[in-house]
C-alpha cells in the first residue's frame, strides 16, 4: 500500500460505514483502523482516531433514533390498548 493510500484508508472506512455498517464489521475494517493506531506516521494515527470517533458518534445517533422509535411504538401500543 502506498503512503497516500494509508493516509486515506481511515476516511474511506467512515464513508463505507455510512453505506453499510455491517460490511465494515464483517470485513474486519475496524481491526484495520485499530492497526493504524500503531502506525509510525502521526497523520495516519490522527486519521484513524478521527475515523473511529466519527463512527462512534454515528453509531450513538443511530442508537438514540432506535430508542425513540421504540418509545413511540410503546406509546402507540398503549394508546391503542386504552382506546
Amino acid at each position: 500500500m502506498t503512503r497516500m493510500m494509508i493516509l486515506t484508508v481511515a476516511i474511506c472506512v467512515v464513508k463505507l460505514y455510512d453505506i453499510n455498517a455491517e460490511l465494515v464489521q464483517d470485513r474486519g475494517f475496524f481491526e484495520t483502523l485499530n492497526d493504524l493506531l500503531y502506525n509510525n506516521n502521526p497523520m495516519v494515527v490522527a486519521n484513524a482516531v478521527a475515523a473511529l470517533h466519527e463512527i462512534q458518534e454515528r453509531h450513538d445517533i443511530v442508537r438514540k433514533q432506535e430508542r425513540r422509535l421504540l418509545e413511540l411504538q410503546h406509546v402507540k401500543l398503549c394508546s391503542c390498548l386504552l382506546s
